[in-house]
């Protein structure tokens, strides 16, 4: 039960935050392995989605934390630094991925 001044998880936070830690990421997996299975180096409508899924990963943490009273993984209160950290790593795995799933596809392409 939440503290006296804590608010209850509303079922939209739980969606939200169900799409920031496990959805959205499933999504990023797939379109790697759809932008992988392409011949050679041309960038498709898999490449436009999978940095639009990205982005609104980072933008429902940042929405999680700000409106929703986003928590870590220990139930303490997320904070904007932890969201800035949350994204940099984001980006930087997501930035690698993709660029070894269009390393998979030159390969593929050969």
């Amino acid at each position: 039960m939440p503290d006296a001044g804590e608010k209850p998880v509303t079922g939209a936070g739980c969606l939200l935050r169900t799409y920031w830690m496990l959805a959205g990421k499933a999504l990023l997996v797939l379109l790697a392995i759809f932008i992988a299975q392409q011949k050679g180096l041309d960038f498709t409508y898999h490449d436009l989605l999978y940095w639009l899924v990205t982005g609104s990963v980072v933008a429902a943490r940042f929405w999680d934390i700000h409106y929703l009273q986003g928590q870590t993984a220990d139930g303490r209160p997320a904070t904007p630094q932890q969201w800035r950290r949350y994204s940099l790593v984001l980006l930087s795995v997501a930035a690698l991925f993709w660029g070894l799933s269009h390393g998979l596809a030159r390969l593929h392409g050969n």
